[in-house]
């Protein structure tokens, strides 16, 4: 090509403004989840729901139903301070389930309730029988759609129509039922045994639900209503099947290519907030947006203390997570999500030609004012994550091994209280047993003597009495020596298992301090980000200092001390 007719097209080119976007995928914003303030006093949770609604006065109100080994508690997450309060004191909870109606059908291990309605003040509560016999009374699942509800139970299904008594499905009779599904209708999806099996609309028969492959054990139903399609979803340990209800009864089954960690188990699926979420025996997972020929599940990292998550509710944009040590909420995401292919306003990729007045990373001479990241050695003022000579967000705190160390000895869990119990075990059998006996023995006697003698012509009678008494006192002390138990003491088994619990309590306190120190840290960073909005920097500090008094709380009051003082006057660091 001709040198003039390569310099026309490349001032041509450079009048015109043209986009370029990045080949490829972009990461997407992983979602974050902040722990609630309100205390709900739950003891292994296992299920929930949540309902938005409005009081008679208008005010919007939304409720979340949590279910635990103790019963069901509710909260109304519409105020301003939240409470807990608990509705059922019957449990353990296995499932829970919200009729259209706005009743709550509560499955436990003592048999199936029905509460009238979360925001009832207090809501009645009935518990319906089912069958006879102990196993209809372990209920597993239950499910409510218009007309009729569910229950899964240890001896099989039971249905209930129109607000009827409970019917038992009689082709799964004395089959132990592990999870169902219900469509609006009349169409009951089970799972009995490990497979997934299909109640038609007016039918009593079973029809086996073919899903490839056939050895895969079925582990939970759930309907997902999504794209205006309601589908039956199978969940096996690994993967995911779905199908519509004309396609389930065709044996039409696709199986979604989610990703998941490796060794993943899959335990049961959520779709909230138009998202799917997976609860597995490696943290809450997420399927990403993309394409839905292949889908991909990215773990979710950031969910605070909350331990193992056993569900996912929510309604529109607000997403619950329930844990096994407290419930979290979803987090707004910090910024807006880059779309693919379209510019952002404030990172325009690149345009060829005209510099970008958002973020041009390289101007000729002329140093950017919003994000130049290098300009004649002085650094940037937008995103600048250590300024130098600036001290690190967290660098007034103590480090997290001082902070273990003050924690373990407040709460009396350090090496050395065990120490002592096998110190002592150990020379069990060099020290008596001291036995003090006392004993009194004493007596009576009492005698009487007789005597006639004849003087002067006259009988004369004597009669001599004499008594007395005998006391003895003995007192003795033994000491008795098990020298049996210098080779073997029966008591180290307990301590034994003592250390163990101990060892698991000391893991358990670790971990929670751990989250909240680490979380404030993250806190403290992102505040310190000077592009930050105020409101959400003073958001993060505040939510700094609320974990700061969590750690404070756990030490004894040692974290508070220990903190380097902002000012002269405030108290020196105490290291434990």
């Amino acid at each position: 090509m001709p040198k003039c007719l390569a310099l026309r097209l490349l001032l041509a080119l450079g009048s015109v403004p043209v986009v370029l976007s990045a080949s490829g995928s972009t990461e997407e914003a992983r979602p974050r989840f902040e722990r609630v303030a309100w205390d709900a006093g739950l003891r292994d949770p296992a299920a929930a729901v949540y309902q938005d609604a409005a009081d008679g006065g208008g005010n919007a109100a939304a409720w979340l139903a949590i279910g635990d080994a103790a019963g069901v508690v509710r909260v109304n997450t519409g105020l301003e301070r939240p409470s807990a309060e608990r509705v059922l004191r019957r449990g353990p909870v296995r499932d829970l389930a919200l009729s259209p109606e706005g009743e709550l059908w509560v499955a436990t291990a003592e048999g199936l309730f029905r509460l009238s309605a979360l925001d009832a003040d207090p809501p009645r509560v009935d518990e319906v029988r089912l069958g006879a016999g102990g196993s209809a009374r372990d209920v597993r699942r239950v499910a409510a759609v218009p007309g009729l509800v569910a229950a899964a139970t240890a001896s099989g299904a039971f249905l209930a129509r129109d607000g009827g008594s409970f019917v038992r499905v009689t082709a799964a009779r004395h089959r132990a039922a592990e999870s169902l599904a219900l469509w609006p209708g009349l169409d009951l999806a089970l799972v009995l045994d490990g497979r997934a099996e299909r109640v038609p609309e007016g039918s009593d028969a079973l029809e086996l639900l073919r899903v490839a492959p056939a050895t895969a054990r079925v582990l939970d139903a759930s309907i997902r209503r999504a794209d205006g399609e309601v589908a039956l979803q199978l969940l096996t340990s690994r993967a995911l099947w779905r199908a519509s209800l004309e396609e389930s009864a065709l044996g039409a089954w696709r199986r979604i290519a989610w990703v998941a960690p490796p060794g993943a188990a899959l335990r049961r699926m959520f779709h909230v907030a138009r998202r799917d979420w997976a609860t597995s025996d490696r943290g809450l997972l997420l399927a990403a947006s993309g394409e839905a020929s292949a889908p991909r599940l990215l773990r979710v990292l950031e969910i605070g203390s909350l331990g193992e998550i056993v569900a996912v509710v929510g309604g529109g944009e607000t997403v619950f997570a329930i844990g096994a040590r407290g419930v979290g909420r979803l987090a707004p995401p910090a910024a807006a999500p880059h779309v693919l292919g379209a510019p952002s306003p404030a990172a325009a990729p690149r345009s060829l030609g005209v510099p970008s007045p958002a973020a041009a990373p390289r101007s000729l001479g002329v140093p950017s004012p919003v994000a130049a990241p290098r300009v004649l050695g002085v650094p940037s003022p937008v995103a600048a994550p250590r300024s130098l000579g600036a001290p690190s967000p967290a660098a007034g705190d103590p480090e997290i091994g001082a902070v273990h160390r003050a924690v373990l000895r407040h709460l009396d869990l350090g090496p050395e209280r065990m120490r002592r119990l096998w110190r002592g075990a150990s020379r069990r059998g060099w020290l008596p047993t001291l036995e003090l006996r006392g004993r009194y023995g004493g007596g009576r006697d009492q005698g009487n003597d007789y005597d006639e003698t004849f003087t002067s012509g006259e009988r004369r009678l004597f009669h001599d009495r004499d008594w007395g008494r005998a006391r003895d006192f003995d007192v003795s002390a033994v000491l008795r020596f098990d020298l049996g138990a210098i080779a073997y003491e029966p008591e180290s088994i307990d301590v034994s298992r003592e250390a163990r619990e101990v060892i698991e309590l000391r893991d358990d306190v670790l971990d929670e301090v751990n989250q909240l120190y680490f979380e404030r840290r993250r806190s403290l960073r992102q505040a310190a980000d000077p592009a930050l909005p105020p409101a959400e920097a003073t958001r993060l500090r505040e939510r700094a200092e609320e974990l700061a008094a969590g750690l404070d709380a756990w030490s004894g009051g040692w974290f508070g001390r220990a903190r380097r003082p902002s000012s002269p006057s405030g108290p020196m660091e105490n290291r434990p």
